[in-house]
């Protein structure tokens, strides 16, 4: 008999064979679904919810829901008849020499984390009233003022409302606490799928109580005061300083710095906005300021997502360098509206639109090129507006630069709309279809799709703008892993590359409390911190070693054989080879690398980072933020092979210095 082989796999590597001389940058995009209401306040810096104020989103339908604004003392009403940019507002009133007084808390009323010495920024729409307005930063936990000032709104013209801007200091900071779901009244923690998310409870609260200045009218019988003084409340944002926000060309944006941070740790590259929820958006109800617009007060399902929008989005993409991708209704926004779009995105003070978007307060362009005409559904319009679409963009002239144009349905367009779309004149290299996976399987769902052809000359691309994996474990994390390495694989088939258009991973981000549905976030976010989970360390781990910008190589397991998922790349001066690999095996993996056509730099470590767990189910939570974390090494080459044991069910990264001179050629 022969003896069993118990030598380990090799992976053998052509260091001259280049099949692929850069990446496409956008398969390290994630997906933003604004729909769900934790999931836009990781990167809102409005702590307000419920900016457009209403007692209650919910109550109709839930008698017991967190009011938005909850009542502290006095009169606190809604005003249907002094409505403030079409809206009724919220309504104080004091009666002699009382006041009245209303918080807001966040989200789900968990309360703010306030950080103390650090400005914050409140404005806020007021009707005139001679008075004093008073807004607070308390602590609710030992009823402390941490920060006040007073706003006198009786300059504002009669009838009328004007908006009031102050600066508030807290001098200390507020604490946070995980609670027991259910034990406080106070907040709604939503759902308690375990995992990461818990119930959290903030001291933080914002407050505004107005009080009288006019002389009383007094009840003699009683012997007191019986005037009443109010003041409506129209729109109101609170936001940290520059030191909390993402700075944009014109100054800070509406966008926590901690949220951007996380994008940039993780090498977001694009960005797909929407979801579900895009089937509400009609672009038009979003533009201008957002006190101002039509979705002040938009809702989805029960959850309030207004404030936060498609165009939000975009500045946060272009301040950056990430592409963004906008999802928007398409029964809601006609063919003439989507033309419009493409102008208010990219005119100048020489177009209608143009204009009106620099009326609007942005003299810029909003840099975006991917749009998606609907959502998970067949959009029988969808011909006719992208021809509206182009058509509006060869007016504007070399000002803008080519468009795509996404189907939403996975199954592609019928070839009734193919025919249509050539008969039109459309480039179908420029339209794609989005195919929404679960936790991999993208590329071979779009090879299937693009091995369709039924109207010939409609050269279509496809695009992958989310993956509902619905978990945010280690076993999410190998599967993003590998369903990645399948990504970067497909770059070596240049037919099928150039049709791929990128891939966004669901979600960018989630809410570790106030949590609501679909469990997905390659982040987590609590009012106090941001960290990254097992999926979004995956995405650190390629960032760290540049990996879009890096060249793929051709690599085999020798016998035919490959044990794990792995791909080979090089840096473009060809200085260093960087493998990543997953062993999805619960058993250690001893592998060795040879290569050819150049050779190893011996003298130089090998540096490794290696994300891995014993238990598939592990997570990061706010306990333990880093419980589940890549942690680095080095080895060494020795007689020109790199010898490594992968640990069970890990994902790994290496970096190699190289000894070979540049690039002679590649294939």
């Amino acid at each position: 008999c022969m003896p069993i082989s118990t030598a380990p796999p090799v992976l053998h590597i052509d260091l001259d064979n280049v099949t692929a001389p850069s990446l496409n940058p956008r398969l390290f995009g994630c997906h933003h679904d604004p729909g769900f209401a934790q999931a836009p306040h990781g990167f809102l810096a409005n702590l307000i919810v419920g900016a457009a104020p209403t007692l209650c989103a919910q109550c109709d339908s839930n008698p017991s829901a967190v009011p938005l604004w909850a009542p502290l003392s006095g009169s606190v009403r809604m005003n249907r008849g002094a409505a403030f940019a079409s809206r009724s507002t919220l309504w104080l009133s004091a009666t002699g020499s009382g006041a009245a007084a209303v918080a807001n808390r966040g989200l789900g009323g968990a309360g703010f984390a306030l950080e103390a010495g650090k400005p914050y920024e409140f404005s806020a729409w007021l009707s005139r009233c001679d008075c004093d307005v008073v807004v607070e930063l308390r602590d609710r936990s030992s009823g402390v003022t941490l920060a006040g000032a007073t706003a006198r709104p009786g300059h504002i013209s009669l009838g009328g409302w004007g908006r009031v801007n102050l600066t508030l200091t807290p001098d200390r900071a507020t604490a946070c606490e995980g609670i027991r779901y259910g034990s406080d009244k106070e907040i709604d923690c939503g759902a308690s799928p375990g995992g990461g998310v818990v119930c959290l409870r903030c001291g933080g609260e914002l407050v505004i109580s107005v009080q009288s200045k006019r002389p009383g009218v007094h009840d003699s019988a009683q012997a007191r005061d019986i005037s009443t003084t109010s003041v409506g409340i129209g729109y109101v944002e609170l936001m940290p300083g520059p030191w909390g926000r993402l700075s944009g060309p014109a100054g800070p944006l509406p966008v926590l710095k901690s949220g951007a941070g996380m994008l940039r740790a993780m090498g977001v590259t694009m960005l797909r906005s929407g979801g579900t929820v895009s089937q509400s958006f009609r672009w038009k109800d979003w533009r201008g300021p957002a006190w101002n617009r039509p979705s002040a007060r938009h809702t989805w399902a029960a959850e309030v997502v207004a404030g936060w929008g498609p165009f939000e989005v975009v500045d946060m993409c272009n301040a950056l360098g990430i592409e963004p991708v906008i999802t928007l209704a398409c029964e809601s926004n006609s063919a003439s509206d989507w033309a419009d779009l493409v102008e208010y995105s990219w005119g100048d003070a020489t177009t209608s639109w143009g204009k009106q978007r620099i009326a609007d307060g942005h003299p810029a362009p909003y840099n975006v090129t991917a749009f998606e005409l609907g959502n998970e559904e067949f959009n029988p319009h969808f011909v006719g507006q992208v021809a509206a679409m182009e058509k509006r963009a060869k007016a504007l002239g070399g000002r803008v630069p080519p468009l795509r144009y996404v189907f939403p349905k996975r199954t592609g367009i019928p070839p009734k709309e193919m025919s249509a779309a050539l008969k039109a004149g459309l480039d179908p290299s420029r339209i794609l279809t989005d195919v929404h996976v679960g936790a991999g399987g993208g590329v071979a769902a779009a090879e299937a799709l693009l091995a369709r052809v039924p109207v010939a000359g409609f050269d279509q691309g496809v695009v992958n703008l989310e993956t509902n994996a619905g978990t945010h474990d280690l076993q999410r994390a190998l599967d993003e892993a590998t369903d990645l390495l399948a990504w970067i694989h497909a770059q070596a088939n240049a037919s099928l590359a150039r049709r791929l258009y990128g891939r966004a991973a669901s979600f960018c981000s989630g809410g570790a409390s106030q949590f609501d549905a679909w469990d997905q976030g390659l982040a987590f976010f609590l009012p106090n911190m941001t960290f990254l989970q097992p999926p979004g360390h995956v995405h650190q781990m390629l960032a760290e070693v540049g990996a879009p910008s890096l060249q793929l190589l051709d690599a085999t397991w020798l016998r035919g054989v490959s044990p794990i998922a792995s791909v080979a790349l090089r840096t473009a001066d060809a200085a260093s080879l960087v493998l990543a690999l997953v062993n999805p095996s619960d058993k250690r993996l001893a592998i060795r690398v040879e290569v050819s056509d150049g050779e190893f730099e011996e003298a130089s470590p090998v540096r490794l980072r290696s994300l891995s767990s014993p238990n598939l189910t592990a997570f990061n939570s706010p306990a333990k933020p880093n419980a589940v974390t890549a942690i680095g090494s080095t080895t060494r080459v020795a007689a020109g092979t790199l010898s490594l044991t992968l640990p069970a069910q890990s994902f790994v990264v290496g970096v190699a210095k190289l000894g070979l001179g540049p690039v002679i050629h590649s294939h």
